[in-house]
């Protein structure tokens, strides 16, 4: 028999390889920074130990956007010599805000109507956003939700809270209103005249000051009559005939029924 060979030391030379990088999780935004699980693959999809590399992680890492990790190799140990830095990516997505709804809403409104809406809810430092869904021209709102009644009709006011600090955009909430017309009474006088023997009266109508809205005008015309003839201090003076009356564009007239005079 003759004697076995002998096989002299054989090297295993590193693998010289361009892995892989898997930064592990999608975040959501929460105020905290963030730091991924990285796991690091070589071109056969074998997984490669830690110890074999260096782990770079931008800083902060908190607001919401993509994150770029780079791999570095440890020279001179393990199984692997890396061909060059590898990197890999991770996000951070916005989170959903708490609901938002609008309050302070008035029960009844009508046209010539001034009021303010506030928004509660949401999350975040996003501005409030408000807008009214109908084109129709009942009702105009500004950025601080102040609602200006322009016409008689339903009319829809929509909100929401922008996106902002790590947060996406928050629900709309709404809120219908109808806005009917103004109730406007004239003021009615009668003038004083000395004792005639007939129940003729000088009767006039005017506006407050503040009830018809804007440049509004509406002419009033009116006639009455004293109930009697006869000569008296604070006589009562029927009214026969006002115009308009009851609804008219946007509001609705109702006039008393007598003055007074001597």
């Amino acid at each position: 028999d003759s004697a076995p060979a002998q096989i002299g030391p054989v090297p295993v030379s590193a693998n010289i390889d361009t892995p892989t990088v898997l930064c592990v999780g999608t975040f959501q935004y929460d105020g905290t920074e963030k730091t991924p699980t990285v796991v690091v693959r070589d071109s056969a999809g074998r997984v490669i130990p830690e110890s074999e590399y260096t782990v770079a992680l931008p800083s902060p890492r908190i607001a919401v956007g993509t994150y770029t990790v780079t791999v570095t190799d440890n020279p001179g140990s393990g199984n692997y010599e890396f061909a060059a830095s590898v990197t890999g990516a991770f996000e951070i997505v916005a989170a959903s805000q708490n609901p938002l709804s609008i309050t302070d809403k008035p029960a009844n409104i009508c046209y010539g109507d001034t009021f303010r809406l506030s928004a509660i809810g949401g999350s975040g430092g996003g501005a409030i956003k408000w807008s009214i869904a109908e084109s129709t021209g009942v009702a105009e709102i500004d950025d601080n939700g102040v609602v200006k009644v322009t016409g008689t009709g339903g009319f829809t006011v929509e909100a929401y809270r922008e996106a902002e600090g790590g947060y996406s955009r928050s629900n709309t909430d709404r809120a219908p209103f109808f806005a009917g017309p103004k109730p406007v009474t004239p003021v009615v006088t009668a003038e004083d005249k000395p004792y005639d023997g007939n129940k003729n009266a000088t009767v006039k109508a005017a506006w407050r000051s503040g009830d018809l809205v804007g440049t509004d005008t509406i002419a009033l015309t009116v006639a009455g009559e004293f109930v009697t003839a006869d000569a008296g201090t604070g006589k009562q003076v029927k009214i026969t005939s006002k115009s308009p009356e009851g609804a008219f564009g946007n509001y609705v007239i109702t006039w008393t029924e007598s003055a007074a005079a001597s």
